[in-house]
């Protein structure tokens, strides 16, 4: 099985996408990784909440993380890979 790990999640503050992409690979799929993590925490995001103003802030980091993952994707595509499933990590809501 030939997997792709796709989105802005971050395995070092949500391990569970970490735990499942090494246990997929432990088990024998092929797993390749799309990932460009935001840099921003949990409590980044809940203050951009409580000041509005911050919000630009995380439309910009959105920004840059899609053009390196569309980029990236447009990568995988030429290199004929095409994966059997896409699995989108914690917080991906924004990514799909």
């Amino acid at each position: 099985m030939n997997l792709l790990f796709f989105g802005t999640y971050d395995a070092a503050l949500h391990p569970r996408v970490a735990v499942l992409r090494d246990g997929l690979r432990a088990s024998g799929a092929e797993v390749r990784e799309c990932n460009h993590p935001l840099g921003l925490s949990t409590a980044d995001k809940v203050d951009m909440l409580q000041h509005p103003w911050k919000a630009p802030l995380l439309a910009v980091k959105l920004v840059g993380a899609w053009r390196r993952i569309v980029a990236e994707s447009l990568r995988l595509r030429r290199r004929g890979i095409r994966p059997d499933a896409i699995v989108v990590g914690y917080l991906g809501h924004f990514d799909v």
